[in-house]
């Protein structure tokens, strides 16, 4: 099997508006195809956007899922996350980015994840978080790669229960459900 390494990206959001939503949680994993996947390079930060101008509604959904985060914002003892402004948040997505991409040896850029082409690379996009020559490479996304296995492109729960797998709405470990999913798929070792 010819294997492509990517990034497994997935964020948490303030809400479900791709136009207006601001990240609040950016993770990414790069997938070589041959570490297991506890030694894989990861990127993972909390942006605080206290100083941001926020256009979109407030979503109970989003709210709802991601109050661990708005915790770790606002607590008084340091974080065991990595906690940036969004310039700050910014430049350091894009030095990964950067790095993986020069580990490639100009290779294409293949990003994965739940949805990422409709909302993790559009919300990324609209806040400036990627860099233009990123917007134009591969994408998968790991619902439709089980397509076959369920004669429809299955949503994550759906695709959990079958694996046996929680979406726990923390962006790495849902990157890493991302990565794992792949792996299982094309039968290469976790």
């Amino acid at each position: 099997m010819n294997f492509r390494p990517y990034v497994s990206l997935d964020l948490e959001t303030t809400g479900l508006d791709v136009q207006a939503s601001l990240p609040l949680q950016i993770a990414m994993v790069f997938d070589d195809g041959i570490n297991p996947v506890n030694r894989l390079p990861i990127f993972n930060i909390l942006i605080d956007n206290s100083n941001e101008q926020y256009n979109g509604k407030l979503e109970h959904v989003a709210l709802r899922m991601n109050m661990w985060i708005f915790d770790e914002l606002i607590k008084k003892e340091k974080s065991e996350y990595k906690i940036l402004k969004p310039e700050d948040a910014r430049l350091e997505v894009r030095n990964f980015l950067a790095k993986i991409f020069a580990e490639q040896k100009g290779e294409k850029l293949i990003l994965a994840g739940k949805n990422v082409q409709g909302f993790d690379i559009q919300i990324l996009k609209n806040q400036n978080y990627l860099p233009n020559e990123l917007l134009k490479h591969r994408v998968i996304d790991i619902g439709s790669l089980y397509l076959p296995d369920f004669g429809f492109v299955p949503n994550t729960e759906q695709l959990g229960e079958k694996l046996n797998m929680k979406i726990t709405h923390n962006a790495l470990e849902d990157a890493f459900f991302v990565v794992k999913a792949i792996r299982m798929k094309l039968g290469v070792p976790l």
